[in-house]
């Protein structure tokens, strides 16, 4: 770490729970590839100060370890972006709905 200021700041928790992190993000697939069978899509998004987020999900059937199945949500896709001096102008409604268009866009060719 070459910040001292984080460094002053960073414990032994933040360790622990930084390598649990990355043990999850790369035990399992974080993303899945859509179905195509007409299986509704949801559209995740959100704006800040700085920027956009965008989240794509799609819910799948999944088998528990004893046989039952239930529904569950997975990860298809994701953006962001840095906001242009224009929209940071926005009211905070406007916002949101430059999120979400954004979001539509970014996503059209899979939804």
């Amino acid at each position: 770490m070459q910040n001292h200021k984080l460094k002053d700041q960073w414990k032994p928790e933040h360790t622990k729970v930084f390598i649990e992190l990355k043990a999850v993000l790369t035990s399992k697939p974080v993303l899945r590839a859509p179905k195509w069978d007409g299986s509704k899509f949801i559209v995740i998004s959100d704006s800040c100060k700085e920027g956009f987020a965008a989240v794509l999900m799609q819910t799948f059937q999944v088998k528990r370890k004893d046989g039952t199945t239930k529904e569950k949500r997975f990860l298809i896709t994701f953006a962001s972006k840095q906001m242009s001096a224009a929209e940071r102008s926005y009211k905070p409604f406007l916002l949101e709905f430059a999120a979400l268009k954004y979001s539509l866009d970014k996503f059209s060719d899979i939804i």
